[in-house]
Order: C-alpha cells, then structure tokens, then sequence
C-alpha cells in the first residue's frame, strides 16, 4: 500500500484526538467511540479490499503512523488540553518538560495498540477468506456462488430441472 494512503488512512484518526482535546466531545460520549473505533474499521475494511499481502504489518504502521499524530496533536493542542490545570502549563524548567515527555509514550504506544488489535483483525479475516472460497467479497454480480465445488453445480441444475419445464421447452420449438 503506498505511504500516502497509510498516512491519508491514519489521519481518519484525528478528528477524534482534536475534539477531545479542545473538550468539545467527552470521552465517554458515543461519538466518541464512533470516531474512536470507527478509523480502525475503515483500516481493516481497505486492507481486506486490498488483498494486502501482509495484513497485520500493514494495519500495524497505520496504528503507529496514527500514534505519532496523536502524540504530535496532543503536543500542539498542550495549552487548551491542559487548561484546568495550570502546573502542566508551565515552562519552567522540568515541571513543564516532564508532562509533556509523558504523553508521547502513552500517544505512541495507543496508535500501536490498535493497529496491533485492528491488524489482528485483518489477518483473520484474510485467513479465513483464503480457506472458504465461497466467503470471498470480491465476486461481481454474474459470479455463482457455487463455482470452485466440484458437481455442485451440475447437482443443483438437476435438481432444479423439472419434466413440464422440458415439455413447454419443447413444444415451444
């Protein structure tokens, strides 16, 4: 997958991290679990629809690219994140480095953490779609969904066939 659509899929994440951070959305309001988990499904939808040949590495650098920008966000959004709480604002000297330091771990190690769980997801996904033919999401509308078994079809068609059909069939011609 080209690196802009790794970053262009790891800033899906960001609106999130903006309005929790300027304290528009609580992080115990629906919409943020929707803008939370929601990226991470969009991860594993282009992966799988990709047919990306290494699943869980690839949804694992979104989860870390994203990790940066979280810790990067949280960095440039410091003074309205912190606003209630003046002795995180400070600049003087190691009390105002220390908290800052803090947060680019915590940022760092949540983007791997869902791309660990949603890259998990897709390696699942894509195993269990190479051992069941007939789950595969790419078949377009003239496909038969009982192509690839072996008499299947030729059972099913005569099954299907009934005598009156043959007849009309015949006296039609």
């Amino acid at each position: 997958m080209p690196v802009l659509a790794l970053i262009g899929l790891a800033m899906l994440g960001l609106p999130r991290v903006i309005l929790h951070d300027l304290h528009i959305i609580d992080s115990a309001h629906p919409l943020s679990w929707i803008l939370s988990l929601g990226p991470v499904a969009v991860w594993v939808a282009v992966a799988v629809a990709r047919k990306v040949p290494h699943p869980f590495l690839t949804v694992l650098t979104i989860g870390v690219i994203f990790g940066v920008m979280l810790a990067s966000t949280h960095q440039m959004l410091w003074g309205y994140l912190y606003a209630d709480h003046p002795e995180f604002l400070s600049n003087d000297g190691i009390a105002g480095v220390v908290p800052r330091l803090a947060v680019i771990p915590g940022g760092l190690f949540a983007g791997a953490a869902l791309g660990a769980v949603g890259g998990l997801i897709t390696w699942g996904i894509q195993a269990a779609l190479r051992r069941n033919p007939g789950l595969r999401l790419d078949r377009d509308a003239d496909s038969n969904p009982i192509d690839g078994y072996p008499g299947r079809q030729q059972r099913l068609a005569a099954s299907l066939s009934c005598r009156s059909c043959e007849t009309s069939q015949a006296n039609r011609a």
